[in-house]
């Protein structure tokens, strides 16, 4: 059963042992909601002048169990032990983010910027880049992970798809102190833009771009 806030319930003196790390973790990420953002990439020459533009659209396509339109990123799981360490058991927590429209926006100045490092202005009445979302999620005991998962489309005037990518980015942590769980959100954005930078600067998205337009 996952619920919204809980902290440690073990009980007995071997189980404290057990009890000291989560009740470290969860007075470190206390209960939420967490403000996610996204930093730019900084290790790479700066952006060049844009020669071609997008429109960016970015969509919420998460399944309602790892979150869907909501303000929920994942889970975190504190264990506690009963008598003499025995009957371990683990509870999960919801993790929650300020706004359900995190999750567009934080994607979205991801994929702006990754647009920008590959000379690529956001302007309206270009060819239509779609963003869906398909994974941002933190989950994962003992070590803690955060998975982004986004699907781009990049559409003619027609809505018809000239370049598609799944891209992704990835990253874990093992102690939950201080801002490491945002941390973790802000280190798979930033590859989720390396890894984009890297696909609109190439021969195909710029050959399927001429023909969108």
């Amino acid at each position: 059963m996952t619920e919204r806030c809980r902290g440690y319930e073990g009980r007995g003196l071997t189980g404290l042992r057990w009890a000291f790390l989560p009740t470290v973790m969860a007075l470190a990420v206390g209960c939420g909601p967490f403000a996610i953002d996204y930093r730019p990439i900084t290790n790479a020459p700066p952006p060049s002048a844009p020669t071609t533009s997008v429109a960016l659209q970015v969509r919420n396509n998460r399944p309602e169990v790892r979150g869907g339109p909501t303000a929920r990123v994942g889970t975190i799981y504190d264990h506690s032990s009963g008598p003499e360490g025995r009957s371990l058991t683990y509870h999960g927590r919801a993790v929650d983010t300020t706004s359900p429209e995190t999750i567009a926006q934080t994607v979205g100045a991801a994929t702006r910027d990754a647009l920008a490092h590959a000379g690529i202005s956001v302007r309206p009445a270009s060819p239509v880049l779609v963003a869906a979302v398909s994974e941002y999620w933190f989950d994962g005991h003992p070590v803690h992970t955060t998975e982004i998962i986004v699907s781009y489309d990049l559409l003619d005037t027609r809505g018809r798809s000239r370049w598609h990518a799944d891209l992704r980015g990835d990253a874990s942590a093992t102690l939950l102190l201080g801002s490491a769980l945002v941390n973790t959100f802000r280190d798979a954005l930033h590859e989720l833009a390396e890894r984009a930078s890297e696909a609109f600067s190439s021969d195909a998205f710029r050959a399927a771009l001429r023909t969108a337009s």
